[in-house]
């Protein structure tokens, strides 16, 4: 009887540790994420849309034993898109289609939630935070954004939408896949025709967390 007792006393101990049971440890990753999408700015008046692609390195992190966490990215965005009506969009001095591009480093903080507050090979979260881009270059036609727009900004802040898919590449590493949405408040650039235009980003994403630290 009193191994009996020793026994169950053990389990329920077992049972009481915070990090116990079903691998619930703190989980800390780094890695990188790579991916094309889709690249569109609108106004009241006309839509443009083309291709983009994005490149970031991230850190992320799930504390022991919760089904939430954050994750914190540091990258590159492009984004091509173009309208067949750019007298619509830009101040131009012709009618016709008119592409812009956009190149930029840009920063997220991302917190992230998942159904179960324990580690498993194959799992999904889903991630919502604010984002920030800076462009670099910003182009239309040829020629600097500026000769077609009243206001170029120069920071665009606005919030993603992610869900992340883990698969596991043996006991420790694992890739990704990240499908979301970004949409930026604040507008790229103003124009004196067509008023502000604002820029979202459709992405699929495929990543790979190199380093990982469990415990």
């Amino acid at each position: 009887m009193k191994r009996i007792a020793a026994i169950l006393l053990g389990m329920l101990l077992l049972l009481g540790l915070p990090c116990g049971m079903h691998a619930q440890y703190n989980l800390e990753e780094l890695g990188f994420e790579a991916g094309p999408g889709v690249a569109l700015l609108q106004n009241s008046n006309e839509n443009a849309i083309g291709p983009g692609g994005n490149l970031n390195v991230f850190y992320s992190h799930y504390a022991c034993g919760k089904g939430y966490g954050f994750h914190i990215t540091a990258g590159a965005t492009g984004l091509f898109p173009s309208t067949p009506n750019g007298e619509n969009l830009l101040d131009v001095s012709r009618a016709g289609k008119s592409s812009l591009q956009f190149a930029g480093v840009d920063v997220g903080v991302l917190g992230k939630l998942r159904i179960h507050e324990y580690h498993r090979p194959r799992e999904w979260a889903v991630f919502l935070g604010p984002k920030l881009l800076i462009p670099i270059m910003a182009r239309a036609d040829g020629n600097s954004l500026s000769d077609h727009a009243t206001t170029v900004n120069r920071f665009w802040t606005g919030a993603q939408l992610s869900v992340q898919f883990r698969r596991a590449i043996g006991k420790k590493k694992s890739w990704f896949i990240r499908p979301g949405v970004e949409y930026y408040f604040l507008p790229a650039f103003d124009t004196q025709v067509a008023g502000a235009a604002r820029p979202a980003y459709l992405f699929l994403n495929f990543g790979y967390a190199f380093w990982d630290q469990r415990g």
